[in-house]
């Protein structure tokens, strides 16, 4: 196992319950070589209360307001002193207690380190998602990655912090960034956490409108161009996948219909065996009768020839 230190960095704010599921899930973490920071924006539900009580478990924490979740994590940012961050922020939590140990025991020598992750539903129900093996600039220009499942460089984010322009997608936006940077990102195949959909990235409605500032903002036209060419090539390659599956179908209907056929024809030339071997039997059995009829008639000739030649030599 590679020796290096994790610093877990949690925002929060009013969400003592989330916080705690957060927190238990941190601390039960078999790999001890990480530090917890946690930066509450002055909630008033009683997590600043939980966090003084709990405060030997962090390196740091505070609770004040702050201007927003990417300020509250770049304020984070600023106090981590190990090797990579991630960001569990309250109510998300590890996969389960080897994420750091398994994520530790691989060689990482890549900027930016990611898994998998699952979605939590406010309802129980899961769906599991997954990063690309091979990570893309088409891949991030398209779609983003799990926050709370990317391991990334401490130095990196310390000198870059995210853009505070952006309300929800200031990560989406920092990973394009350091993508066109020639920053470096590696897959490790483990889940690594669970994320508690129905939060600020999944309900707000500046989403569509920041999508397209990140376009404007980190990628030229020539990029976009580039992006909707594969796209374009993509969906050539799927609808000759298409018709390629179509065509197989119907070769594979028509080799159905062709056995089919062919067991028909099987049965048919074995019947007319059948009915041939029953035709000679039947000429067989007739010729025989036939020369068995004239036999007996030319014997009962030559008994009536011979009677009739005793008579007369009687006579």
């Amino acid at each position: 196992m590679y020796v290096m230190k994790i610093s877990i960095v949690t925002i929060n704010y009013n969400n003592l319950s989330g916080l705690k599921k957060t927190r238990d899930s941190v601390i039960s973490q078999t790999y001890k070589d990480y530090e917890w920071i946690v930066i509450d924006g002055g909630s008033t539900d009683g997590a600043k209360e939980f966090l003084q009580e709990h405060s030997s478990e962090m390196s740091y924490w505070c609770s004040e307001r702050d201007k927003g979740v990417y300020n509250a994590l770049n304020k984070g940012t600023q106090h981590v002193t190990g090797d990579y961050i991630i960001c569990m922020n309250s109510g998300d939590f590890f996969y389960d207690e080897y994420v750091l140990e398994h994520v530790c025991g691989e060689k990482l020598t890549a900027d930016v380190v990611y898994g998998d992750w699952v979605q939590l539903y406010e309802d129980g129900h899961t769906n599991n998602l997954y990063g690309p093996k091979t990570f893309s600039l088409h891949f991030i220009c398209k779609w983003n990655l799990s926050h709370q499942a990317i391991f990334a460089r401490a130095d990196i984010m310390k000198n870059s912090p995210y853009d505070e322009r952006y309300d929800v997608i200031a990560d989406w936006a920092k990973w394009v960034e350091l993508t066109l940077k020639k920053c470096t990102f590696q897959y490790v195949p483990y889940n690594i956490c669970y994320f508690a959909m129905g939060g600020l990235s999944c309900t707000s409605n500046r989403i569509d409108e920041e999508i397209k500032m990140l376009r404007e903002t980190e990628m030229s036209p020539a990029i976009m161009e580039t992006m909707n060419y594969i796209d374009r090539v993509n969906k050539e390659i799927n609808e000759v996948n298409v018709q390629r599956d179509e065509f197989r179908e119907k070769v594979n209907y028509l080799n159905c219909e062709l056995n089919q056929l062919n067991d028909r024809y099987s049965w048919l030339h074995n019947q007319k065996e059948i009915i041939s071997s029953e035709l000679n039997t039947y000429r067989n059995r007739e010729e025989a009768y036939m020369s068995y009829t004239f036999f007996k008639i030319l014997y009962k000739l030559i008994r009536a020839y011979r009677k009739h030649i005793r008579k007369c030599n009687i006579y």
